[in-house]
């Protein structure tokens, strides 16, 4: 792990990181097809989720660093009955995910509030996120908590091995191997569901469930 930009994760991505603003997909285009037509990353992100991990037709989910809700409303799309919840370190996207879930839902900077409602989730969703935390270990045991017992948190991380420009990406606190993945999540209170590393190009795609 490396060390946290100065004042800390939280009042970095705050204030410091920004994402476009000129529609909700605006700076994710994963691909581009051979007739033009542009691929989102939330699109392969559902896609891959769709493939590998079964889902009930109702039930709550929480995206964990949620940015501007891009992935939550295409699972919304798929899967109107569920309840989406989101949570970021920012406001600054506040209108962006107020279009796709009720505001009462979009939690910022406190994991301490989501667990004074005492909801609990179904699925919790980490895309690209667990490698920017300060102390990851600390926000999956919270996270844990606040699954159901038969929740699942599913996580995607960049691959170490197979995209070593990992290493050079300063918000990057934490690199990831699919055995120190698999190492962090135990230690934290989950046991592996399962883990793939070719559903997407250089990243780790894994499932876990809360030990019981």
């Amino acid at each position: 792990a490396l060390d946290a930009p100065p004042g800390g994760v939280d009042e970095y991505y705050a204030n410091n990181y920004d994402l476009l603003t000129s529609s909700i997909e605006a700076d994710v285009l994963y691909d581009v097809r051979a007739d033009g037509t542009p691929i989102y990353r939330q699109q392969i992100e559902l896609e891959n989720l769709n493939r590998l991990l079964p889902l009930q037709s109702k039930g709550q989910v929480l995206d964990y660093g949620c940015g501007k809700g891009a992935f939550l409303g295409r699972f919304l799309k798929e899967r109107p009955e569920w309840n989406a919840f989101g949570f970021d370190v920012s406001e600054k996207y506040r209108s962006f995910v107020e279009r796709i879930i009720p505001p009462s839902n979009f939690v910022v900077n406190s994991l301490e509030s989501l667990r004074q409602r005492q909801t609990k989730f179904d699925l919790i969703v980490m895309f690209q996120v667990l490698e920017h935390l300060e102390k990851p270990g600390e926000t999956l045991g919270i996270l844990r908590d606040l699954l159901t017992e038969n929740g699942i948190l599913y996580v995607t991380v960049p691959h170490l091995l197979e995209n070593s420009i990992d290493l050079f990406v300063a918000d990057h606190l934490s690199h990831f191997t699919p055995s120190a993945l698999q190492l962090l999540l135990q230690r934290n209170g989950f046991s592996q569901a399962f883990t793939s590393e070719i559903h997407q190009v250089g990243q780790i795609t894994a499932a876990f469930r809360r030990e019981r």
